[in-house]
């Protein structure tokens, strides 16, 4: 398929995916470039780019991602090792989880202080820090 097809099919833009070539994350086969130097993608780097996205959303770095997938599909990461990963990816989300819990606790504690110097003094007067 062409590159305008294959936005579409992966919601990405070209820039996106030449960036994903340029990182050695999307690599194309010898046989899926044509006589004309067009691209020919396959729905197999469809799908790739489609689990880029989505391990991108669970937090993932893009390094990482490029590791995973050279190993994923040489099939050199254990079923074990897939889960170790995921654990700790689990484990990382739920520390930023805490900091961001504390964080907006710190929000809620200067809003309140806000609040209360607010209904102290006059509507159109400046509070300060």
């Amino acid at each position: 398929m062409r590159i305008s097809e294959f936005c579409k099919k992966t919601e990405l833009s070209r820039d996106t995916i030449r960036f994903y070539e340029k990182k050695g994350i999307l690599r194309l086969k010898p046989q899926q470039r044509l006589a004309n130097r067009y691209k020919d993608y396959s729905e197999d780097d469809v799908a790739l780019l489609r689990l880029v996205k989505k391990a991108q959303s669970f937090g993932f770095k893009l390094r990482e991602i490029r590791v995973w997938i050279e190993e994923w599909y040489q099939g050199n990461i254990s079923v074990a090792q897939k889960i170790d990963i995921f654990k700790e990816q689990i484990q990382k989300i739920d520390e930023k989880i805490i900091e961001l819990q504390e964080i907006k606790a710190q929000v809620a504690d200067k809003l309140e202080e806000y609040l209360a110097k607010s209904s102290q003094n006059p509507p159109n007067e400046s509070v300060r820090p």
